[in-house]
């Protein structure tokens, strides 16, 4: 069995997506941070020693007064997408289920569930939907979502049907 490319494994994830979100956000603030800096910069070229404190505070643009903002807000999103990324690189594969190990359990589960008789999956299923349907959050409820019961599964059809 050949060894699966982290990368991939990383991408099929869905934190990937969020970390590469957090790095798109740091890529932006950045570069806005980087253009106040610059804007402060010039601004302070223009100064003269006749300005006061509040004439020179007022002829900074919003990028250049909020420069250090936007430059933390960047280091933070690059911090929590590296974190991320580390850890879905390094720490991930050691929690991740082992296929083997999951198969095996759904045929122990699958062999359970078949030595169940008919009477009791009928008593049972009748039993949660009252149970369901004698709810207070469920009768409050606008709208309830709900699955159809497949033979394997409990019967639905009297939560369906209210």
């Amino acid at each position: 069995m050949q060894k699966e490319n982290h990368l991939l494994r990383m991408r099929r994830s869905g934190w990937f997506d969020i970390m590469m979100l957090f790095l798109a956000f740091a890529l932006v603030l950045g570069v806005l941070g980087l253009v106040g800096v610059i804007s402060y910069h010039n601004a302070m070229g223009r100064v003269t020693a006749d300005m006061t404190e509040y004439e020179i505070t007022h002829s900074l643009s919003a990028l250049a007064r909020a420069r250090s903002t936007y430059l933390t807000a960047a280091a933070v999103c690059l911090g929590v997408a590296a974190v991320g990324l580390l850890c879905l690189r390094f720490i991930s594969p050691l929690v991740q289920a082992d296929p083997r190990r999951q198969m095996a359990m759904r045929r122990t589960m699958r062999a359970l569930e078949s030595g169940l008789s008919a009477r009791y999956k009928a008593e049972s299923s009748r039993a949660i939907a009252a149970h369901l349907l004698a709810m207070p959050e469920y009768q409050e409820a606008g709208t309830v979502f709900c699955f159809v019961g497949t033979d394997r599964e409990i019967d639905t059809r009297p939560i369906l049907e209210d």
